[in-house]
């Protein structure tokens, strides 16, 4: 995925705003993260509470990506003009 992303920012020009913006969002973003000598991964507490992780954990593998989230997570924005703007520009980088 890091290659990916690294393909895709490269594609992005200064003239398209919306695509830099949103390749600069997922810089800002984006959080190295480690596991430990059994392979757990270790998640900081700032990421715990931004995720609203407390105790229990749902892990949602696709293929070559995964998702880990409390049972109820805190709602995405998916619908304001910024959000719909940077999944736009993400996908036209085939992110």
């Amino acid at each position: 995925m890091v290659q990916q992303i690294a393909e895709a920012s490269s594609k992005v020009s200064l003239s398209d705003p919306d695509k830099h913006e949103a390749m600069s969002t997922l810089g800002e973003n984006s959080v190295t993260v480690s596991c430990d000598k059994s392979g757990r991964i270790i998640l900081s507490e700032p990421m715990l509470r931004q995720a609203g992780i407390v105790k229990d954990v749902v892990f949602k593998g696709a293929f070559k990506t995964f998702q880990i989230s409390a049972p109820e997570p805190p709602p995405a924005d998916t619908t304001s003009p910024a959000a719909q703007r940077m999944l736009h520009a993400l996908r036209e980088l085939g992110l």
